[in-house]
């Protein structure tokens, strides 16, 4: 079966169907609205979403199998390469390898966040992904507890940004979903188009300021560069 996804907006009718649908549950839907997908708000790389009305039907179903996942997998090595903020949402897949936190961040709206850096690494390219929420401590354990290779992360729904002329990944708050080590096929396929000659760690270090960083073929990353 052939995955695809469609952006659905709930405006004005949220509410109604706020206690209807349940993330990762299967539904039949009907009767809804199908619009060009334009818009500050664009989810998903799709031509068209649809829009739900007070007259949508909603219906839960459970005898149809269905797999679970369908992801938007961008390389680490093309999303550097980028060299614009992006219109869609994307998903990016690399070895978590450097950590870093920093005190409450205030945004453009004046809402104050807590920012976590960390680093992804994929075949020779590291890409700084901005995390605003409280995910410091899964991070630093996911890095730490690491045995022969560097934990693998799947950040799912992020912006692409320009930022000081470097590309930047950053999360949606309440959109994006992170992954460690996900036992998923396209986490197979990462690890087999890996570059052969290169080695992959693994030594985590603690250095000053709650920044961890991990050695990878005998280098540092440091994001202060």
């Amino acid at each position: 079966m052939k995955l695809n996804k469609i952006q659905c907006t709930l405006k004005n009718v949220i509410n109604q169907f706020r206690e209807i649908l349940k993330e990762g549950e299967l539904y039949s839907i009907s009767r809804f609205t199908v619009v060009p997908n334009i818009g500050a708000a664009k989810v998903i790389k799709h031509r068209y979403k649809l829009l739900f009305r007070f007259d949508t039907e909603v219906i839960p179903i459970s005898d149809v199998e269905f797999p679970e996942g369908s992801y938007s997998l961008e390389t680490v090595e093309s999303v550097v390469q980028m060299g614009q903020d992006s219109v869609y949402l994307i998903d990016v897949m690399g070895f978590l390898i450097s950590v870093r936190d920093y005190s409450d961040v205030e945004l453009d709206d004046g809402k104050k966040f807590k920012l976590v850096l960390i680093q992804l690494y994929s075949n020779g390219s590291y890409l700084t992904c901005n995390l605003f929420g409280d995910f410091l401590t899964k991070m630093r354990l996911a890095l730490m507890n690491a045995v022969s290779q560097p934990p693998i992360i799947l950040l799912q729904s992020v912006k692409v940004k320009i930022y000081e002329g470097k590309v930047v990944v950053q999360n949606v708050i309440d959109c994006t979903k992170i992954m460690i080590n996900p036992d998923i096929p396209e986490a197979i396929c990462f690890i087999t188009r890996l570059d052969p000659s290169e080695s992959y760690f693994i030594d985590s270090i603690t250095l000053g300021n709650g920044f961890i960083v991990a050695d990878v073929n005998d280098d540092f990353v440091n994001l202060s560069e």
